[in-house]
């Protein structure tokens, strides 16, 4: 009776044993993209202050909107998010957000070229997990039609320049700290019988983003123009959010 309770005993313990390891092999792989959380419905407020060259809030509240995750759409060979902004300008904006383990996806869908608005539909990392630098688009300039001749390049780069520890609601973050550099350089050569007028485009434009996993982007930095064309950086901050 002794050996026949051993051997039931064995039994059960190897079942156990083997149901433990099944569920290791067919338990979902847990990916990246939960450090941006994206379920519809989601959203973030931010308040929109002006900032000095050290970062320094300058004056009060410029403006305060809400991103919201609107609905998942196949965009340009992705099944991405869709998010929306309200009270940044009329009409509000769309944003096309994708994830991967890798890192966060937008989708550039233009740039301005000598205020030329470029079509571009093109998927760059914006934030990404693994690299310290990494190329979100390249863009070779050179071209020559007629009697014009270009030569040059524009291109974006991002660049994680370390970390922070940052207070949101009582709560203390470790924050990503990343830059999206668009670096554009083009000379033009306008050749005609009389003459040869060479001009130079260059343009650097930065983009400063901390972002928290698990949160989401907690403040945006970049550099404004006004009607009366003065420029000025301004600083988006976190300040309320809904996750499911």
């Amino acid at each position: 009776m002794k050996n026949i309770t051993r051997i039931l005993i064995l039994l059960i313990s190897v079942a156990l044993i083997s149901s433990c390891s099944a569920d290791k092999t067919t338990s979902p792989t847990i990916v990246e993209e939960s450090k941006m959380p994206l379920s519809i419905g989601n959203w973030w407020k931010y308040d929109v202050y002006e900032v000095d060259k050290n970062g320094e809030i300058v004056g009060s509240i410029l403006n305060t909107f809400t991103i919201t995750v609107d609905k998942r759409d196949s965009v340009e060979g992705r099944y991405a998010y869709i998010l929306s902004a309200d009270g940044r300008k009329p009409g509000g904006y769309g944003l096309t957000v994708d994830v991967a383990n890798d890192g966060v996806y937008f989708l550039q869908p233009f740039f301005y070229k000598d205020f030329e608005q470029i079509e571009m539909d093109y998927w760059s990392v914006a934030i990404d997990y693994n690299n310290t630098n990494w190329e979100m688009f390249y863009l070779d300039q050179n071209l020559k039609e007629r009697d014009i001749e270009n030569s040059g390049y524009t291109k974006k780069i991002g660049e994680n320049v370390g970390s922070e520890i940052i207070e949101y609601k009582g709560v203390n973050y470790s924050t990503m700290n990343i830059l999206n550099i668009f670096d554009e350089d083009v000379v033009t050569k306008m050749i005609n019988t009389n003459d040869t007028t060479i001009f130079r485009t260059m343009k650097t434009d930065t983009v400063e983003y901390q972002f928290v996993p698990g949160l989401g982007i907690y403040s945006y930095t970049r550099m404004d123009k006004t009607p009366n064309e003065r420029h000025f950086k301004r600083k988006e901050i976190l300040v309320d959010h809904y996750l499911k």
